[in-house]
């Protein structure tokens, strides 16, 4: 079963007009525009089975072949897209429940956040840890990514700091962003060009 849709391309329906509101001022705002795209008729859904916990999260690899899943049973997956069969059988080394998974630019590393306050590469070809732990947060990890280029590592955490790592030797760079006002949330974490 592939997820790759069909080979025809979607079209955009007529445009919808949408109401937005305004929470401050308690009123609707003037209508806005929107377009709604509708994909072709024929979908597929894949459902792959092997955690054992409830899974926090996913992302395709660049070339759309794999995905990474992060789940509460502390473990990182990869699975091919288009048989929903593990590629790799276990990323193994956290112990807590991974928040957050993500791969490399080129497909050949993925970034994970735990609740275990670690950040961790892995290669993805093998499952090995290629690195020491990144350690510097003082509560869960819930968001990482790698920068374009693939040379730092970008982390949100309950702590309330955003950190930027060296993806091959764990250092931190750049500082921390800390901002006391945010508290408990979630971070989505996304690195600019060039960084």
């Amino acid at each position: 079963m592939s997820l790759r849709p069909e080979a025809t391309t979607p079209t955009l329906q007529p445009t919808s007009i949408v109401s937005r509101w305004n929470p401050t001022k308690k009123e609707e705002l003037e209508d806005s525009y929107c377009h709604a795209q509708q994909w072709p008729s024929k979908t597929s859904m894949l459902v792959v089975e092997g955690h054992t916990e409830r899974v926090d999260s996913v992302a395709f690899s660049p070339n759309g072949r794999s995905m990474v899943s992060g789940s509460y049973d502390n473990t990182v997956r990869i699975w091919d897209v288009e048989t929903g069969k593990p590629m790799i059988e276990l990323f193994e080394g956290h112990t807590h429940p991974v928040m957050s998974a993500a791969f490399s630019p080129d497909g050949s590393r993925v970034v994970s956040g735990s609740a275990d306050i670690t950040v961790r590469i892995w290669d993805a070809e093998t499952g090995e840890q290629v690195a020491e732990p990144f350690r510097g947060h003082t509560d869960w990890v819930r968001s990482v990514a790698f920068s374009p280029d693939g040379r730092h590592v970008v982390s949100g955490s309950d702590d309330a700091t955003v950190r930027i790592w060296e993806a091959e030797t764990g250092e931190e760079v750049g500082g921390r962003f800390e901002d006391t006002q945010i508290g408990y949330g979630q971070w989505h974490c996304r690195l600019a060009e060039g960084i």
